[in-house]
């Protein structure tokens, strides 16, 4: 039986708790700490391709960001803190430099 239609389920569907009495998990970064790895929900883009912000933080679709925020914590991530989160920034900011031209 799908969890979504039983209302009295433990496992509640898209809740980080498993009394199905906490809050839905929320679009946004997500950290595994035992393999030190992040990922993120899918962030709303705009027209030019970057990312919407909303008060200075990324915007996330919230129809697919809470169907994947689930699908995380079910496999270990938990939502990331600030601190985590700018660690995340970094090292994705890092990453997206473009490499030195090669010279011939």
């Amino acid at each position: 039986m799908d969890p979504r239609n039983n209302r009295d389920s433990k496992q509640e569907y898209n809740f980080g708790e498993l009394d199905g009495k906490a809050r839905a998990n929320e679009p946004g970064v997500y950290y595994h700490p035992q393999a030190d790895k992040f990922i993120e929900t899918s962030a709303a883009l705009n027209p030019d391709g970057t990312v919407r912000l909303a008060d200075g933080k990324a915007s996330y679709f919230r129809e697919t960001g809470l169907i994947q925020a689930d699908a995380f914590v079910q496999v270990g991530y938990r939502p990331a803190t600030d601190e985590e989160v700018k660690r995340y920034r970094a090292q994705k900011s890092e990453t997206a430099k473009a490499p030195e031209p090669t010279k011939k």
